[in-house]
């Protein structure tokens, strides 16, 4: 509902990331979905996100790490996790002080730390951009 209509519905960020966490946390739990359709959720997730909120809000940034997080799963999305996390840290450095939490912060500065490794085992590994880590 949220990834189709949450515009139309003016559903709130907190509303959607409860809603998208509990939904996931069901899909684990029944143990029937598989990780290709888990990771399309969270890409349809994010997309929603920054369709209606933006790339720089808050729920976005935390939905690009937890998709990120997924893409370090599988060597074929390591890419793509790589991207994930360089676009949510330079997204959060250029915004104002205290419009993202600390724990959003401290997530993404993790994530930060952790690139150097995920270069090193995808094809970027001799990426002008993984020397500049």
């Amino acid at each position: 509902m949220f990834i189709k209509h949450g515009k139309e519905y003016d559903l709130k960020p907190d509303w959607a990331e409860e809603l998208y966490q509990k939904y996931v946390r069901v899909l684990k739990q029944e143990n029937k979905t598989d990780y290709p359709a888990f990771y399309q959720l969270a890409v349809d997730y994010r997309k929603a996100l920054v369709r209606f909120y933006g790339v720089s809000h808050e729920t976005t940034l935390k939905a690009t790490m937890q998709l990120a997080e997924l893409g370090e799963e599988r060597t074929d999305h390591h890419e793509d996790a790589i991207a994930m996390y360089e676009e949510a840290d330079q997204k959060s450095r250029n915004l104002p002080k205290g419009q993202v939490t600390e724990p959003t912060l401290a997530s993404i500065h993790a994530a930060r730390k952790r690139l150097p490794t995920l270069y090193s085992r995808s094809k970027l590994v001799h990426s002008p951009r993984a020397i500049e880590l």
